[in-house]
């Protein structure tokens, strides 16, 4: 199947974009359809349509790389080849939706590589000057509708006084279990994970949510989430996540949209790294986008510095990005979001990031706000600026910094398959950075949590994390009793039906740390914690009774711990520091703080050059230690070549 329609080019003096009418004849079994030319700068009404390009329901098949089925659309008689999904959107506007549309597949000339292009720097005022955006989610499938119903009943329950107790009533009562599963399956349509409905989303004035013949506008979306995110962590425990087939991970995309939006069309803005990082999981078939489909959520500053280009190779455009980043922002972060995921492409440089999609871990900068002031405010480079040379056919970053460390002993990690991947090894050295027990206790409690509360807005941990830190390590502890252990010899396996806390700290607690094990170190400082209570407490601060999981801080704890220890490891380091940082790290890895890089890195040796293995947190250094002994002559820069 080919299409016959020639488009006529678009005016760029005049910033031209095409609209497009559907002829209303619900009887006739062929889409038809006129396209007009309008300016942007005065445009009349129109909705733009948000949807994916592949069909609605995820396959077996990698959605990435799934193939489009076809089907033609008639414009002025002649044919235009058209995906069956954005088929089925076009009936159902033909039939509920009247007026003018801006649908990205029929009004761009997707054979034109240079007026791609351009109409991608237009996307931003396209979706923000639409009168509406309608998201088209795909025909009603695996009880769609019971789905949207349950969305529409959260939105309407959500101010009630009763709200949660009545949540807690519908997710206990097994005749609701199917439209829980149902809304698990409509979380997972492929909508919600492509790169392209992020701006789609975020920037539309007025969002309508169009599945089947269902509607939700955003609002009731939104009131839905709120409902489901405070409830959440009271009322949705492992069984009930079982019972119902929803866990939380299975509502993030969901949520993090509606934080987007919302952050956005509060007038705020975000870097440009902090928008790439914090969209990483969403997917493109062509690995280009992973760039040029973020790029309308930051605006001209954005494409100042990438502009779509699609005759340039991915490799091309990934390179041209960050050597054109670093060269203006003066700025080497962008080099440790290379290192949050394995390599999807192996020829690139451990330096480049791909920018794909491969779960990869979350940044240890969490804050969305471009203030500096913002928590997380590390500040291990103190203020320097990047001072870099591309080498060898720009395939080598040359830089400068400061080695500080290496690595000596590491938790194992429960997660990987791999035996020889997932062994932890035990510190060899007996130093210890830390002045005192009550100082490594606060070091180990600080880095877990990569000294952040992640659960709202970021800011610092707050000190009962700590409290709550070690109560949990004890209750797993009393847990493990039965388990044969050998105290200081790390183990490989966790006990069946740990969760994922449990399975963190049994991989950490025999890590010794100078003359100390952590298992004992916490001992020792719970003991200490408690004696320093006071004797009665109101059951949300005191969780001795009630378990630490009912105390009110919990769930921001286990949600921060959760995100920092995602694909990450704790170790220490051979002048007895404690840290966290890529699940790949091992022995000798080296410790450097580069010039420009407020986080330190973790590299690894290759001939004479330098692997990157990913961004670290190492608690004493995050603010500047490293720099300050170099002012005062106790440490001295270095440039290092990475390849």
């Amino acid at each position: 199947m080919t299409s016959s329609f020639d488009y006529q080019p678009l005016e760029g003096e005049s910033n031209d974009i095409r609209l497009v009418q559907i002829l209303d004849d619900p009887s006739a079994s062929q889409l038809r359809c006129n396209i007009i030319h309008a300016s942007l700068d005065e445009p009349p009404p129109y909705i733009a349509l948000s949807y994916t390009w592949q069909r609605p329901v995820p396959t077996q098949l990698a959605d990435a790389v799934e193939a489009v089925s076809t089907a033609t659309l008639s414009i002025g008689g002649r044919t235009l080849e058209i995906g069956t999904n954005l088929r089925d959107a076009l009936r159902y506007l033909r039939t509920h939706q009247f007026g003018l549309f801006w649908i990205d597949a029929i009004c761009i000339d997707q054979n034109n590589l240079d007026e791609r292009g351009e109409q991608v720097v237009r996307m931003r005022s396209i979706y923000s000057k639409a009168q509406r955006v309608l998201v088209w989610l795909g025909p009603a499938a695996n009880d769609s509708n019971m789905a949207m119903d349950l969305l529409t009943l959260l939105a309407q329950r959500a101010d009630s006084h009763d709200a949660v107790a009545w949540l807690e009533n519908n997710v206990s009562d097994p005749k609701n279990f199917e439209a829980w599963k149902a809304l698990r399956d409509l979380l997972s349509r492929n909508w919600w994970k492509r790169s392209w409905v992020i701006q789609e989303f975020a920037l539309g004035r007025d969002v309508d949510f169009v599945c089947g013949g269902r509607r939700l506008t955003c609002r009731q979306l939104g009131r839905a989430n709120q409902l489901l995110f405070d409830a959440w962590p009271k009322i949705f425990d492992k069984e009930t996540m079982l019972k119902i087939g929803l866990n939380g991970r299975a509502q993030d995309t969901m949520r993090n949209l509606l934080t987007l939006r919302r952050y956005l069309q509060s007038g705020k803005t975000f870097s440009l790294l902090t928008c790439l990082s914090t969209t990483r999981e969403s997917l493109a078939s062509n690995p280009r986008d992973h760039l040029f489909a973020k790029l309308g959520l930051v605006g001209p500053r954005a494409t100042d510095i990438c502009r779509p280009n699609y005759r340039r190779s991915t490799y091309e455009v990934c390179k041209t990005f960050a050597k054109s980043y670093i060269s203006n922002e003066k700025d080497l972060y962008i080099i440790c979001l290379a290192g949050m995921t394995p390599r999807r492409v192996v020829s690139f440089p451990s330096w480049l990031p791909d920018w794909g999609s491969a779960r990869p871990a979350y940044p240890l900068r969490c804050s969305w706000a471009e203030n500096p002031l913002n928590w997380p405010h590390y500040d291990t480079a103190r203020g320097t600026k990047a001072d870099v040379e591309f080498l060898h056919n720009e395939i080598i970053l040359k830089c400068h910094g400061i080695l500080c460390d290496e690595i000596d002993g590491v938790m194992f990690d429960p997660w990987v398959h791999q035996e020889q991947d997932r062994m932890g090894l035990q510190s060899l050295h007996n130093n210890c950075a830390y002045l005192t027990d009550q100082e490594s206790f606060q070091a180990l409690c600080r880095t877990v949590t990569a000294d952040t509360d992640r659960w709202i807005e970021p800011s610092k941990a707050p000190e009962d994390f700590a409290l709550l830190f070690a109560r949990r390590c004890r209750e797993c502890d009393n847990l493990l009793r039965g388990v044969q252990t050998c105290p200081g010899h790390i183990p490989a396996t966790t006990r069946p039906g740990a969760s994922n806390f449990e399975k963190r700290w049994q991989g950490m607690r025999d890590l010794r740390l100078g003359a100390i094990l952590l298992q004992d170190l916490v001992k020792k400082s719970l003991a200490r914690l408690e004696a320093c209570r006071p004797s009665t407490e109101a059951p949300t601060q005191e969780p001795t009774r009630f378990g630490v999981k009912h105390h009110a801080l919990w769930p921001a704890f286990e949600h921060s711990m959760g995100q920092v220890m995602y694909h990450r490891r704790i170790f220490t380091t051979k002048n007895g520091y404690l840290g966290v940082g890529s699940r790949t790290l091992t022995r000798n890895d080296k410790i450097y703080v580069l010039f420009g890089c407020n986080v330190p890195v973790v590299l690894r040796p290759r001939d004479r050059q330098y692997e990157l293995i990913g961004e670290c947190y190492v608690h004493g250094i995050m603010n500047g230690e490293s720099v300050n002994s170099l002012d005062s002559g106790k440490a001295q820069s270095t440039s290092v070549e990475l390849c």
